[in-house]
Order: C-alpha cells, then structure tokens, then sequence
C-alpha cells in the first residue's frame, strides 16, 4: 500500500481490508524494539531493496525513502513520529 503520507492508507487497510477479509495477517508499522525506527519491514531487512526499487524508478537518492537519512523531517529528524506544515498547495494542486 502506497501513498503520500498521512492520507489513510493504515486506517484503510486496518478498518477495510482485515475487516473484509479476516484471514489477513496485518503486519502494521509499529515499533518491534524500544527504538521507534525499528519497524517488522526494517528488521526482516524488506525495506533496503524497496527503497532501492523506488530509488531507480524515481531517478532519486535511496535515503529519500528512509525517515532514517535523507526522507527524515529536516525539524525532528522523525524523532517525534509526527510533524505539521503547510498544505496550501494541495488545494491548488487539486483543482
């Protein structure tokens, strides 16, 4: 499931998806150790060849993928699992 952040794609899976289909095993993001950053995908090491995947494909850095490097927060750091800023684009982006 992909999808620009914020946008619902865990409460979609979480509230549709496993509702619909009780067999799934959801595997969500929440932290596996006392570190936050330290989420299933990055443990079983799925994370690495996807952020590469989408690295070629975008003609961008691998780090742009990862709120460990580049794609972090530039104010926390992803310290804080959240952060707001200005969508006044959006609404001209949608139109």
């Amino acid at each position: 499931m992909t999808g620009v952040a914020g946008s619902g794609k865990s409460t979609l899976v979480r509230k549709e998806l496993v509702e619909r289909h009780p067999e799934t095993i959801l595997i969500d993001q929440s932290p596996i150790a006392a570190s936050s950053r330290s989420t299933p995908a990055t443990y079983l090491g799925a994370m690495d060849p996807l952020r590469r995947m989408f690295a070629e494909a975008h003609g961008v850095p691998a780090g742009l993928f990862s709120f460990n490097s580049a794609g972090a927060c530039p104010g926390c750091r992803a310290r804080h699992g959240w952060c707001s800023c200005s969508t006044g684009w959006w609404t001209r982006a949608t139109r």
